[in-house]
C-alpha cells in the first residue's frame, strides 16, 4: 500500500499518494511521479516546450486554452512567467513571489 500523500507535483505543489510498486497504484501512468494529474502534465509539457522554443506563442496559447489553469496561483512561479507571457498578461500570485523570495537565499 503506497504511503499517503507521499508525492508532491512540481506544477501546483499538490500533495498525493503514487507509488510505481505498489499494488494499489503501480496500474497508473508513469507521469504520476510527478504530476497529480494529467491537466498538470499538459501545463508542464506546454510551458517546457514553448520556453524551449519548440512551439511557437500562438501554438502554447492553443495547448493552454485546452488546459484548466483555474488555479493559476498554484502552479510554479516559471510556469506562471510562460503563461503571462504567451496571453500578454502579467498575472502575480502569491506562490510565485514566495518562491521567487525563497530562491534568492
Amino acid at each position: 500500500m503506497a504511503k499517503k500523500n507521499n508525492r508532491t507535483c512540481i506544477v501546483c505543489g499538490e500533495k498525493y499518494t503514487f507509488c510505481p510498486t505498489c499494488s494499489d497504484t503501480n496500474n497508473l501512468k508513469m507521469w504520476k511521479n510527478i504530476y497529480h494529474s494529467e491537466n498538470c502534465r499538459d501545463i508542464f509539457n506546454t510551458a517546457s516546450d514553448y520556453l524551449a522554443g519548440a512551439i511557437t506563442k500562438e501554438e502554447a496559447r492553443q495547448k493552454f486554452d485546452a488546459c484548466d489553469l483555474s488555479y493559476l496561483n498554484k502552479l510554479h512561479y516559471k510556469i506562471v512567467e510562460a503563461i503571462n507571457d504567451v496571453y500578454e498578461k502579467k498575472v502575480k500570485t502569491k506562490k510565485s513571489v514566495e518562491t521567487v523570495l525563497d530562491n534568492k537565499e
